[in-house]
């Protein structure tokens, strides 16, 4: 794989972060930091495609360990579904109780009003 043209889709999607941030598109750049989690964790794998198990082996091994976060990758990858596939916090995931939903909140607002 050339290394470029993937530095520079990745630098496009990052610089697509931002612009959403600057704009308060809070639901756009989550979605979009989803999609870099899907894309880096399917780089750091040996699959041929980004699938769930990708997605959470790259949450466990780089992003909880360099946070502070208090959820699981199954929690992480069922907010990705949710968020991807239907706008809200809810995935067969969360629903049968298999992983916690997450709720964004930001500025002065708080998760308690958001659920």
């Amino acid at each position: 794989m050339d290394e470029f043209p993937l530095y520079r889709n990745m630098m496009l999607l990052a610089s697509g972060i931002d612009a959403c941030m600057e704009k308060k598109l809070i639901t756009p750049a989550l979605i979009l930091i989803y999609s870099a989690i899907d894309t880096t964790g399917w780089l750091d794998s040996n699959e041929a495609f980004a699938t769930r198990t990708s997605f959470m082996n790259w949450v466990d091994d780089y992003l909880l360990k360099a946070s502070s976060l208090q959820c699981t990758s199954l929690d992480l990858y069922a907010a990705r579904w949710g968020l991807l596939h239907t706008f809200t916090a809810d995935s067969q995931l969360s629903f049968s109780g298999k992983a916690r939903s997450i709720c964004y909140a930001w500025g002065t607002a708080k998760v308690d009003y958001m659920r």
